[in-house]
């Protein structure tokens, strides 16, 4: 089985553990570090969605999680579905999920925040969806205490509170950072 857009290796695992062979392909080699440690039994290939050729061996390609959505034009999902035609072999089976342009606007129009705290981490998504362009934007923020711990922060590393509130003295330390995609896609923003 082929696991397009493979990302972490999260599938790859789930999959290996159940007894299929996997191979995985992403665009990021950071992505596949540590989906090599997450799906040890799976092999890993770095290349593009757009343009990898792998040869027909595949009973199945499967590519979840929203990845295929990071393709903007016809022309690159063409691309893509094409190579995963060429791997498949005759009436193997290709398998996916995709935001559609009426689900993404439900992700934020405008403007959309979650968070989330834990013992030891905490994150916030913002979402927002460009109705004229038709892009979804994701920027997450995350926090670990052992960043604040090992990096002189003024409070307590436990001060991240339940409700996601950063202490004060923490807040010069947020940052703002583009999402992490499955594929990468070089020059995109």
């Amino acid at each position: 089985m082929l696991d397009l857009c493979c990302g972490t290796g999260q599938l790859a695992h789930w999959l290996t553990d159940r007894g299929y062979a996997v191979t995985g392909l992403d665009g990021s080699e950071g992505m596949l570090h540590f989906a090599r440690k997450n799906a040890p039994e799976a092999s890993f290939v770095s290349a593009d969605a757009r343009a990898f050729s792998m040869p027909s061996t595949f009973h199945a390609v499967v590519s979840t999680s929203d990845s295929l959505n990071h393709l903007l034009t016809v022309e690159e999902l063409v691309a893509a579905f094409r190579n995963v035609y060429a791997a498949l072999l005759p009436g193997g089976t290709f398998l996916c999920d995709m935001n559609t342009h009426a689900y993404l606007p439900k992700l934020g129009t405008g403007n959309s925040n979650t968070s989330i705290a834990e013992d030891d981490h905490a994150f916030i998504v913002h979402t927002h969806y460009d109705e004229g362009t038709r892009l979804a934007y994701w920027d997450i923020t995350i926090f670990s205490l052992r960043y604040l711990a090992t990096h002189g922060c003024d409070a307590n590393p436990a001060g991240i509170r339940r409700d996601g509130n950063l202490p004060g003295a923490c807040r010069s330390r947020i940052q703002r950072y583009p999402c992490l995609r499955c594929c990468t896609l070089p020059g995109r923003r």
